[in-house]
């Protein structure tokens, strides 16, 4: 179980209000307001408020948890019974893998979370959106799993993806530290690209005629639509691929077609492997 997912059971509160009380009133009151963000964003708000709570609060512990044992004189103290109590599982290692935007409405115009695929254990494997970088090949996703990167990408299934050779090179040895900057600028240039495609498409159309290619119509680049929510439970699953999706996974997808959920996935489906939707 994920430290992070741990901090929400009713173990770990009753340890923590323990720890509140034995601490100084000012690092109490900071003890309970770092657990009531990681609580809200359990609940569906920003993954980054809830990592940068958990972040904090495992730094509090490492703290007290010196303070303690330099008094105690041994290790028993709250806080190391509440961090050893969390049993963290080993990441799994993952090869042949590449990312895909997850589910992005098709004229969506900011970038959509991240989501892995890959082989694990010798099968196709998805995992929910990605979390957290903790190294370059080391992912958290929110599903609570983590993920050990091997080997090179899958460069042939990026391009695949839409993404551009400049992609498969920065992300050669795995996920950079601005990572979530190259893929927001990568998705930026990849709108720009079908927003592009739409209008030409319109044009050639009407016979080259833009008095009556009809631009008012059809897709509106305008209007951003809501992304779907983190908390939906088909997100938040880290699984291996059933045959008909990994088969998907292998297919070109069909630019004009888009994917609203896991299911609707298919062979001949445009969701990719519960892709881009691009």
């Amino acid at each position: 179980m994920e430290l992070s997912e741990w901090l929400l059971h009713e173990e770990a509160a009753i340890l923590l209000e323990a720890l509140s009380a034995a601490a100084e009133p000012d690092v109490a009151k900071e003890f309970r307001r770092l657990t009531r963000r990681i609580q809200a964003g359990s609940r569906g708000s920003e993954g980054g408020e809830r990592t940068g709570a958990i972040n904090d609060l495992v730094t509090m512990l490492d703290l007290h948890e010196e303070e303690a044992s330099g008094r105690a004189g041994n290790a028993s103290s709250l806080p190391g019974r509440l961090k050893a109590s969390a049993h963290v599982k080993p990441p799994l290692e993952l090869t042949n893998w590449h990312f895909r935007y997850y589910l992005t409405p098709r004229h969506a115009t900011t970038a959509p979370p991240i989501r892995l695929f890959g082989t694990y254990q010798g099968q196709p494997w998805a995992s929910s959106p990605i979390l957290l970088r903790e190294s370059a090949t080391t992912l958290d996703t929110h599903g609570g799993t983590s993920y050990l990167l091997r080997g090179e990408p899958n460069c042939f299934q990026l391009k695949r993806a839409g993404f551009g050779s400049s992609i498969c090179r920065l992300f050669n040895t795995g996920f950079p530290s601005n990572w979530e900057d190259l893929l927001s600028i990568e998705y930026e240039r990849q709108f720009h690209v079908r927003k592009a495609a739409y209008y030409d498409r319109i044009f050639n159309e009407s016979g080259g005629d833009h008095r009556t290619a009809g631009f008012g119509d059809g897709a509106d680049f305008t209007k951003v639509p809501s992304l779907r929510p983190l908390t939906d439970i088909a997100v938040l699953v880290d699984r291996p691929l059933p045959e008909r999706e990994a088969e998907a996974s292998m297919s070109t997808p069909k630019h004009h077609e888009e994917a609203f959920s896991d299911e609707q996935c298919g062979p001949t489906s445009a969701c990719d492997a519960l892709g881009h939707g691009i």
